[in-house]
């Protein structure tokens, strides 16, 4: 993994303007009051105050050299800073070479997505006792329209059986949250972190952030931590399941934790196996749930023609075995894959 260099940069700090002197006006009126003290001088609207310490001269300067600090800052944010640059571009090659190397990739698959909130506790429901919505199926849906959605807002679960493409949703849920990043100086960056690198059961989510930004990606810790602070990126966890059963709710309870309000209010992702999810008493809180579910034997016969391979319909379909294995995005996959470098004759 590329690591990133020190931050070296120096931001430059707004000229001191306090040593320059007014000049004084020639044509200036008659009532004038000159002096070195700070006073209040009451008298007409022609009434003119001068002098080189006095209240006006100081709260003008002041409103001058704050007004320049403040268009320095501005220049800062309409441009990200190097490191954030060189995070960017370590994001975005991850997620290309894993995407590339993906068999989900190879024959991309459409996947039926299923929003499920009963799969999350949501905080709001549980206090006025709303109950859950039902589910409600979303075909042909790109993830970036799903995670945009107004009552999902970022905040979102992506549950699957094993072979169901989680992975690669989140991974193409990275790309998309790249291009806008790069196009966007403003927007935070996606990054990949994988909780079975969460060792410490008692270690709160955004300490453990800030670590695996410096172990994963050699970001410096207090850099991390003050990108972190300022929610300048959008955590994308994978692989919740992937812990011990017995640590898998421990950290789901840390996760909500991180959530609570006054802590982290920008988009997060968590993936997880549904069967493993589902046997934990305690819900993430997040905003709702999109849920792969298997093909149906209907989906893969319709699959086999838009791949070429329908010739494999009959076998797959009189194999019960087989049938049911189909039904898995990746084994499908798999199925066709192999049959392109074989005979069929071979392949049966």
């Amino acid at each position: 993994m590329n690591q990133l260099p020190p931050d070296k940069s120096d931001p430059q700090q707004p000229a001191d303007d306090s040593s320059q002197k007014q000049q004084a006006d020639t044509s200036r009126p008659d009532n004038v009051v000159q002096g070195n003290q700070n006073r209040v001088v009451q008298g007409d609207k022609n009434t003119v105050i001068q002098g080189n310490n006095n209240f006006l001269n100081s709260t003008l300067n002041f409103i001058f050299n704050s007004a320049r600090q403040i268009s320095g800052e501005s220049q800062i944010l309409v441009k990200r800073d190097k490191v954030q640059e060189k995070l960017l571009k370590i994001v975005n090659t991850e997620v290309e070479n894993r995407i590339n190397s993906s068999l989900h990739n190879h024959v991309y698959i459409v996947l039926d997505k299923e929003q499920n909130p009963s799969q999350v506790e949501s905080p709001w429901e549980m206090e006025v006792k709303v109950g859950f919505q039902p589910k409600f199926t979303l075909q042909n849906t790109e993830i970036i329209t799903v995670f945009d959605l107004t009552d999902i807002a970022g905040r979102l679960l992506i549950l699957g059986e094993p072979g169901s493409g989680k992975t690669t949703m989140l991974l193409k849920l990275a790309s998309d949250l790249i291009k806008r990043a790069n196009e966007n100086p403003s927007h935070p960056i996606p990054v990949l972190f994988s909780l079975s690198a969460w060792k410490k059961d008692n270690q709160n989510i955004k300490d453990w952030l800030v670590e695996q930004l410096k172990e994963k990606y050699g970001v410096r810790k207090d850099i991390g931590k003050q990108w972190v602070e300022n929610q300048e990126i959008i955590p994308l966890l994978d692989g919740l399941d992937e812990l011990a059963a017995e640590r898998q709710e421990g950290c789901i309870i840390k996760i909500n934790e991180f959530l609570k309000p006054g802590t982290w209010s920008n988009p997060l992702v968590v993936c997880s196996r549904t069967e493993e999810y589902q046997h934990h008493a305690t819900l993430l809180q997040l905003n709702n749930s999109l849920e792969l579910s298997p093909f149906t034997p209907q989906q893969v016969y319709e699959y086999l023609p838009n791949t070429d391979n329908l010739q494999f319909w009959d076998s797959i379909n009189n194999d019960v075995d087989l049938n049911q294995l189909a039904q898995t995005p990746l084994l499908l996959n798999i199925i066709v894959l192999s049959a392109q470098e074989i005979s069929i004759e071979t392949w049966q």
